[in-house]
């Protein structure tokens, strides 16, 4: 069995249409499953390890780290994989979790300092920001539900 060894801080990963994409460092790398081999790779965040993914039923796919949200394409074709950067949304605070919501037209992120907002990432403003009444600093967060007006958000702090 052949294998593919890459020697670098891995801080996340996600399983994407029989591709598997993992965070290293600000860089998405594409590993083929099945030949066990990098498809592409590039650089998304600027300043920020990737924490976390979370796709689309298209082609989109959004990773976040430190400060920042990053979109990008995976382009599938017979023979190449392509992974093309579309946006950068720089945030105010740590984000702890992101997603797709309101049938992938824009992003949720929930930051360290338990603040929501809503982005419209084709245009990079924020459509709305809501703040926790409770302020403590998140070390851990998840947000549920799939449209803006229905979220709910866990967090985790020491």
């Amino acid at each position: 069995m052949e294998q593919v060894y890459v020697k670098l801080d891995v801080t996340a990963v996600n399983y994407y249409k029989n591709i598997i994409l993992a965070g290293v460092g600000g860089v998405v790398y594409a590993f083929c499953a099945q030949k066990k081999s990098i498809l592409n790779s590039k650089s998304i965040l600027k300043r920020y390890k990737i924490r976390g993914f979370s796709c689309t039923s298209g082609e989109e796919v959004l990773c976040f780290g430190g400060k920042e949200v990053g979109v990008f394409k995976v382009a599938i074709k017979v023979n190449e994989v392509n992974v093309i950067p579309c946006a950068l949304l720089k945030h105010d605070d740590w984000v702890t979790h992101s997603k797709w919501v309101d049938s992938d037209l824009n992003i949720v992120t929930l930051s360290a300092h338990n603040v929501i907002t809503l982005w419209n990432w084709k245009e990079r403003n924020k459509i709305w920001q809501v703040a926790c009444r409770e302020q403590n600093i998140l070390y851990s967060g998840f947000i549920f539900g799939s449209n803006s007006v229905d979220l709910i958000c866990f967090g985790g702090t020491v």
